[in-house]
């Protein structure tokens, strides 16, 4: 019967980026009051993470914000990874739904896929089928039809109730909004997510903050910022070096650099610490070896791609073609 709600996986990207995160990473969100808080319904239940920070944000700037702020390249999606575990791994075995969006999936990801999955999701957490629901799917199945978006819409409202008549609740969590095509999904997820919020799903959602419409519809959301946890960025920066045999033996070779060094000044450049001028002239320890050099491009690598992010997210770089390719069209 799940097949008749929704074809295919679900959880592939999940399985993917679990692959992909160090373990510990965003352990410390769960040591927030404001996390808690939405764990323990004493706030909205939306908890809305989004922000793009190139440089560190003024005190009183900070205080005005009303949005979960994450800064490009804190991993935001290892965040709402982190969070779809600790979720599912919690004892009391509440329903949990979850998508990763996307802009290579915006044709795979319309608003009656996203229904249908969670639904699917969701329906494969309760240890049996609402009667209501086997009963549609009889009834469809002899006429070889399948659920439209209202029918989905329908099983999905029905299911919060389902998990606390045994006492549990029903989760949603949604990475990347801002990935989702304007018009063609969030123009109609968006005030679903509202609904659901009335409905009794708690959710988690993520996005950067230059979509107005994401701004707009979140404008009262939990008051919370966060920024890239230094111990994230150590950790994640000394596995891709102990992954690189290159960089490490470089590196152990040097006369003029060490692990410590290198790690900080590349979190520092992550964390957009580094402006412009600092970058050319401010990098003596990391310019004065090959090596050093082939860092300090990097860093500049990083800072540049962290501005360039802003203006084009993902596609910025396919748009700049060869000189020799323009003239030769």
């Amino acid at each position: 019967m799940l097949k008749w709600v929704r074809e295919g996986e679900f959880n592939d990207r999940h399985i993917h980026i679990q692959s992909q995160r160090k373990e510990g990473t965003g352990q410390w969100l769960f040591e927030t009051l404001q996390f808690q808080q939405w764990m323990e319904r004493k706030s909205s239940p939306v908890l809305l993470g989004c922000g793009i920070r190139l440089s560190p944000v003024p005190e009183t700037l900070r205080k005005k914000k009303r949005l979960l702020l994450f800064t490009a390249g804190a991993g935001k999606t290892f965040l709402s990874s982190v969070v779809i575990d600790h979720l599912l791994g919690r004892q009391s075995h509440d329903g949990v739904a979850y998508i990763y969006f996307g802009y290579q999936d915006q044709l795979r990801q319309k608003p009656i896929d996203i229904i249908s999955s969670f639904t699917k999701q969701l329906l494969g957490q309760l240890p049996e089928l609402p009667p209501d629901i086997e009963s549609s799917y009889d009834n469809m199945t002899k006429k070889s039809e399948r659920p439209n978006y209202e029918a989905l819409k329908g099983f999905l409202f029905s299911l919060p109730r389902r998990f606390a008549s045994n006492g549990k609740r029903t989760y949603i969590v949604c990475d990347a909004l801002d990935e989702m095509h304007e018009y063609d999904q969030r123009q109609e997820l968006l005030p679903l997510f509202h609904d659901m919020k009335d409905g009794g799903f708690e959710i988690f959602l993520t996005s950067r903050p230059h979509p107005a419409d994401v701004r707009v519809s979140f404008a009262n959301a939990v008051q919370l910022e966060l920024t890239p946890h230094h111990n994230d960025l150590q950790g994640y920066i000394q596995e891709k070096i102990n992954r690189s045999t290159g960089t490490k033996h470089l590196i152990e070779s040097s006369k003029t650099l060490n692990f410590e060094d290198v790690i900080s000044a590349l979190i520092a450049s992550a964390e957009g610490m580094y402006g412009p001028n600092l970058v050319f002239s401010g990098l003596s320890l990391l310019t004065s070896s090959p090596v050093g050099f082939c860092l300090h491009i990097l860093m500049l690598y990083t800072y540049v791609s962290n501005r360039l992010r802003i203006l084009s997210p993902r596609s910025f770089g396919r748009s700049i073609k060869h000189p020799r390719m323009a003239r030769s069209n």
